[in-house]
């Protein structure tokens, strides 16, 4: 069965993400591995084969992806392109570090995700190029998830759950203001923007998890 986040392709025409082996190997090993649907040919593709992969994500030019593997507890992230291959290490954390959610920059040079190592998650980023490693939002007791950049690169939008109930928020990259976009009580998480500023997050309420959509989001 398919498994964690997927995401399109820049040109809309794919779909990428994990699936679990099926049945198990020989010791009951359960593992994660990429996939490629392709929408106009109804066609599914196995890009990766026994790596552990999961959580993928395409890179603004489609070219590259960009995902999490798991190593003896230890979550790590690779890079390759877009078939599958020249996989490439991005970190390399070996204590029981987690990583989550990874996405491209909007000018695909540095990657976003949630880091974890003690009980809070952090937002942090790492340069494709140079592997550097830098803390965005790091606050003790506050959990900060799944980032995304909008498409100009002004922007940071991200969940956290800093008045107790998760909502989505805003931090400008260059004045480094936050800004809390909502305000709901059964929490918002996984924020996506698009191109013409409009605004979707999953959100909890009575009736169980929905997705919002805020429209022409400045």
């Amino acid at each position: 069965p398919i498994s964690t986040n997927f995401s399109w392709s820049p040109d809309s025409k794919k779909i990428i993400y994990a699936k679990r082996n099926s049945p198990a190997t020989l010791y009951g090993t359960v593992i994660y591995d990429l996939y490629e649907y392709d929408i106009k040919s109804d066609e599914e593709k196995q890009i990766t084969e026994d790596l552990r992969a999961f959580s993928p994500s395409y890179s603004p030019d489609g070219k590259s992806i960009v995902f999490v593997v798991n190593k003896d507890g230890t979550l790590n992230l690779r890079i390759s392109d877009n078939q599958g291959k020249n996989v490439k290490p991005l970190t390399s954390f070996n204590n029981g570090e987690q990583v989550y959610n990874p996405k491209f920059s909007s000018d695909g040079k540095k990657i976003l995700f949630d880091y974890a190592y003690e009980e809070y998650r952090k937002l942090a980023s790492v340069d494709v190029s140079s592997g550097e490693l830098e803390l965005i939002l790091d606050e003790k007791g506050i959990d900060y998830r799944s980032p995304v950049m909008s498409r100009d690169g002004k922007k940071l939008y991200y969940a956290s759950n800093k008045t107790g109930i998760f909502n989505i928020y805003s931090l400008d990259m260059e004045t480094k203001n936050t800004s809390q976009i909502t305000n709901v009580l059964g929490g918002a998480f996984m924020p996506s923007i698009d191109s013409s500023g409009n605004l979707a997050y999953a959100t909890y309420t009575s009736t169980g998890y929905k997705i919002a959509l805020l429209k022409n989001f400045p």
